[in-house]
């Protein structure tokens, strides 16, 4: 809630009043219970890192030291006022008094989130609000109905888990497609007379900067709180020569670079590698298996490496990701390819290390390795945290 602590500031000098009430009667279980509490609180955030989901159990033994602490001040002011004004029931008054300001706080929050909540914060989409899936699917079930002919392909990309929630509103199987529009732009998709692209406005910013499409049409629009456009109901179609356009992107990817890296032992090599969008070369070499490099769009990734003289090498080990993954060593000597090791591992949660065993020691001055995702076609990110070669 914008412009709200999760915690009351006002409250803290009674959080503290009742942590050291507490304190001072720790011999009691009921208070060490409270104090108990307040330790574990963080604990959920401890096993991964801070955030208000996980340390929002802090809510509660916080809202009970405040109770003591203010129940402490109560007993105070009544033991205090009260032979002052004995006609004033001291103790009543300030409890109710509490009471009704607390009772309109609850309503001034409810009446504020219900009233300005929608435009507090104007990131709409996946690491904003996730806002949408009541408006944006009575809008397609409209849709739907006044073009049954229509095919849409209705973005996912605004929240998370959207073809669950999908599933909320209409029966399965859907009667739309999810997906997005990058697709359609990373690789070429047919499409159909009828297929309407349901985008987000980011969405619809890359199609427009791709220069793949042309026609476009958008029939139909539903806006955020804000007042802006949040979905596109768009019709559109690939431009005449869009099959070279990909030729071309797809020669783009596949372009080597090169760099000079240093390689454990104050060795270098001549290293030609794909295109990375993530981390650089000397990742893969640096001996940290926390560094990674990614590829822009290659897969497979491809690693060569070029040594002054032959070395001697007897296994190579690639830390690859959790995707199903195919590592292939490629060994070369004076440009002949001596030998090809290769080995694939299935999916896994964890990034995880294929080791692969030349069962004797090979000689090459070149070296290729090769690391695709298997169950990727081609643009894909392929992930490499370390190549070691022994």
């Amino acid at each position: 809630m914008l412009g709200y602590g999760y915690l009351w500031r006002p409250g803290l000098p009674f959080v503290l009043a009742g942590l050291v009430i507490a304190l001072w009667r720790i011999r009691q279980p009921a208070y060490r219970v409270v104090l108990i509490a307040l330790l574990a609180a963080p604990s959920g955030a401890a096993l991964a890192h801070i955030g208000i989901t996980r340390v929002m159990f802090m809510v509660i033994p916080a809202a009970i030291l405040a109770g003591l602490g203010f129940s402490w001040l109560l007993d105070w002011l009544t033991k205090t006022a009260q032979p002052r004004f004995p006609r004033l029931p001291v103790y009543g008054f300030v409890s109710i008094s509490v009471f009704l300001l607390l009772v309109w706080a609850s309503f001034f929050m409810l009446k504020d989130a219900l009233r300005n909540g929608p435009t507090w914060f104007e990131n709409y989409g996946m690491h904003g609000m996730q806002y949408g899936a009541r408006q944006l699917f009575s809008e397609v079930e409209d849709y739907l109905r006044e073009h049954p002919e229509a095919k849409l392909i209705v973005s996912p990309t605004w929240g998370n888990g959207t073809d669950v929630i999908a599933r909320f509103f209409f029966a399965d199987p859907l009667p739309f497609a999810m997906g997005n529009i990058v697709g359609y732009i990373e690789d070429y998709q047919p499409i159909g007379e009828q297929d309407v692209f349901v985008m987000t406005p980011e969405e619809m910013e890359q199609a427009v900067q791709s220069g793949k499409f042309t026609g476009l049409q958008v029939e139909r629009t539903l806006q955020y709180p804000n007042g802006q456009d949040g979905f596109f109901f768009t019709r559109l179609r690939y431009v005449d020569n869009i099959q070279q356009v990909m030729a071309e992107e797809l020669e783009q990817r596949r372009i080597l670079l090169e760099e000079l890296v240093a390689l454990p032992g104050n060795e270098q090599a001549r290293v030609r590698f794909s295109v990375l969008d993530m981390g650089s070369i000397q990742h893969a070499f640096d001996g940290d298996p926390a560094t990674l490099i990614r590829t822009q769009g290659a897969n497979p990734m491809r690693v060569i490496l070029k040594f002054d003289k032959p070395r001697r090498l007897s296994e190579a080990v690639v830390r690859v990701g959790g995707v199903p993954t195919l590592v292939e060593v490629l060994l070369f000597s004076g440009g002949v390819q001596q030998r090809i090791f290769a080995a694939e591992v299935e999916e896994s949660p964890n990034p995880r290390d294929v080791r692969l065993d030349f069962e004797e020691t090979v000689a090459a001055d070149e070296i290729e390795v090769r690391v695709t995702s298997v169950r990727d076609g081609e643009p894909a990110h392929v992930h490499v945290w370390e190549i070691s070669l022994w």
